[in-house]
């Protein structure tokens, strides 16, 4: 099956995590509920942030490295290509202002 398959399904896990202004969750978790393995979710995630002209936020900023805690390097890259993110903003202040204006969103 397509990784373009999970995207609804993955979508509502970020909404619903909005919506509650829950802690955002890891690659490996957000595999885990999908069923998929935890390396395919960068590409369940490309399509959600691509919505980003439309919605306005980057729903995908609630999916962190365990690791590092914040979102992929290459989250950060498409944050910039679509314009979300200025290209002399440091990530962690990317990350704490993008988080805010989801949670902002989607807030019940």
């Amino acid at each position: 099956m397509s990784m373009e398959a999970y995207v609804p399904e993955a979508r509502k896990i970020l909404e619903d995590l909005a919506s509650n202004s829950a802690q955002p969750i890891t690659y490996a978790d957000l595999a885990a509920r999908l069923g998929i393995a935890a390396q395919s979710a960068g590409g369940v995630l490309e399509p959600i942030s691509r919505t980003y002209e439309t919605d306005g936020v980057l729903l995908s900023v609630l999916v962190i490295s365990k690791e590092k805690g914040m979102p992929s390097e290459e989250s950060f890259n498409q944050a910039r290509r679509w314009g979300a993110m200025n290209e002399n903003e440091l990530p962690q202040e990317f990350f704490r202002r993008e988080l805010q204006a989801v949670y902002q969103k989607y807030k019940k």
